[in-house]
């Protein structure tokens, strides 16, 4: 061959010491450009380093899962050196992951990272069990470390051999939580380095997106997670007679912070916890090294509005020009925060958030109640009954609040309470603490066309309170349609 074109065969392919990197056609056309051919050097140069990095990364990652299985799992089950529960809690679907690693890593080899990554992605949902259950399985393993001392001397005795290369048995079982993430930022690296023209392009893009939803659904575990550990802390930290249970299903924490509330003679510190259906305040208990708080009240959000006011107020500091208030059916309190003002536009946002939030949710359950045409609410305090916030006030989880049989009747809104009730078979977003005692509603859909034709077919559209009914339309122990 001649020079040139034995020069051009050479460089269509690249072999790396892990993989083989495929060139598109024309990409060193542009030789007699050096500028030009020196940057396109460097680029493919980067996107090679990439591709070696995942193989390395990659090939160490699956070296420590088998060390976990064969120096930790295994010995520890033939040996019933723990009982059979603390075994499966430490190690989860570790076995699971390592035989799906395997795979990826041999795809890896024989065909693209675009093709393999998406073949196996679907797979890779089961580190979402393991990262849900990771946290108790760190905890189990100090408990046993103190506990079961022959445990202890068998960890200690596997930390010395040369396969842990130095890490203790926590370090190794943090890797499946890492390594998702991890396969994201490289993921998203390479396509940053990859023309649109490469043969991988689409499907790298495609893999990453897989890969980005696993992440996504991970992390989303994990957040929920640490939001019910600091609800259980909140909870905790309550005091008082009155002290709400606020651990129920489809609450999540937001935000918490000291504010100042401007109360009949003089503003008082409260610590303020906001939630995603309601605001709670108390009184910091000074004395108490343990961070404890009296309860005070609560704010239920969804008849509640908020707005940043600069009233002048002989009860507030005159350097203080933002005051959140909330106002509801029956009051209106007012807060400000003793740092700065703009602590207070942050609260007000995180709550209109929140309301719109509950808003959302409750239409969602009157669209699957049956309520279709129910006129709107005049406004945010029409929504719910108040309830009171009082000092005294108690805040009942998963319950609505009473209300008088007129008001009930007249809105077509809240004012009707759910009753005891079960599974709800019908899709949609629905938050349970509308549900009295945190129970789920039964409710039976019939298809669209009878749906359709009973909807014509009503005189009006209200709820009026019923013990058991069916027209037809839908069956419930809590409400029907007229």
């Amino acid at each position: 061959h001649p020079p040139s074109a034995r020069s051009h065969r050479i460089m269509a392919t690249r072999t790396t010491s892990t993989a083989v990197e495929f060139i598109e056609p024309g990409t060193y056309s542009s030789h007699l450009n050096p500028v030009l051919c020196r940057a396109e050097s460097r680029s493919m140069t980067k996107r090679q380093r990439i591709v070696k990095e995942i193989f390395d990364t990659e090939h160490n990652y699956i070296s420590q899962l088998n060390t976990i299985v064969s120096l930790f799992l295994r010995p520890i089950r033939v040996g019933c050196i723990l009982p059979v529960e603390a075994t499966n809690t430490i190690f989860s679907n570790i076995e699971a992951i390592l035989s799906v690693n395997q795979e990826l890593f041999n795809a890896m080899r024989n065909t693209t990272l675009g093709e393999a990554f998406s073949c196996l992605s679907p797979y890779l949902k089961l580190y979402s069990t393991y990262a849900k259950n990771f946290e108790k399985a760190n905890a189990t393993v100090y408990h046993c470390l103190r506990e079961n001392q022959e445990f202890a001397s068998f960890v200690e005795a596997q930390h010395a051999k040369p396969e842990c290369h130095s890490l203790s048995l926590p370090a190794l079982l943090i890797t499946p939580v890492q390594r998702i993430p991890r396969y994201k930022l490289l993921l998203e690296d390479l396509i940053k380095h990859t023309k649109p023209t490469h043969p991988d392009y689409s499907k790298l893009e495609a893999a990453t997106l897989k890969v980005e939803a696993v992440a996504s659904y991970i992390n989303e575990h994990i957040r929920d997670q640490d939001n019910s550990r600091k609800m259980v802390s909140i909870q905790n930290s309550l005091t008082g007679e009155n002290a709400p249970d606020i651990l129920a299903p489809g609450r999540k924490f937001i935000l918490e912070g000291r504010l100042m509330k401007v109360c009949k003679r003089r503003p008082k510190e409260r610590m303020v916890f906001l939630f995603s259906d309601a605001l709670i305040y108390a009184r910091p208990n000074f004395f108490d090294v343990m961070n404890t708080y009296e309860y005070r009240g609560t704010i239920p959000l969804l008849n509640c509005t908020v707005q940043v006011v600069s009233e002048e107020d002989p009860r507030v500091p005159q350097d203080i020009k933002a005051l959140l208030k909330l106002t509801t059916q029956d009051r209106s309190l007012l807060f400000f925060s003793p740092k700065e003002d703009e602590e207070v536009y942050t609260w007000a946002n995180e709550l209109e958030e929140a309301i719109r939030g509950q808003h959302a949710a409750y239409e969602s359950l009157l669209h699957l109640t049956g309520n279709f045409g129910a006129a709107e609410p005049r406004s945010l305090h029409s929504q719910v009954p108040q309830t009171p916030m009082t000092g005294d006030s108690v805040f009942v989880s998963g319950q609505w609040p009473q209300s008088s049989s007129a008001h009930a009747q007249g809105s077509g809104r809240p004012g009707v309470r759910s009753k005891r009730s079960r599974k709800l078979p019908v899709s949609g977003t629905v938050d349970e603490h509308f549900l009295e005692d945190g129970k789920e509603e039964v409710i039976e859909v019939p298809d669209e066309e009878k749906l359709l034709s009973d909807q014509r077919a009503r005189k009006r559209d209200a709820i009026s309170p019923s013990e058991s009914v069916d027209n037809g339309c839908l069956k419930s122990v809590c409400c029907s349609i007229q």
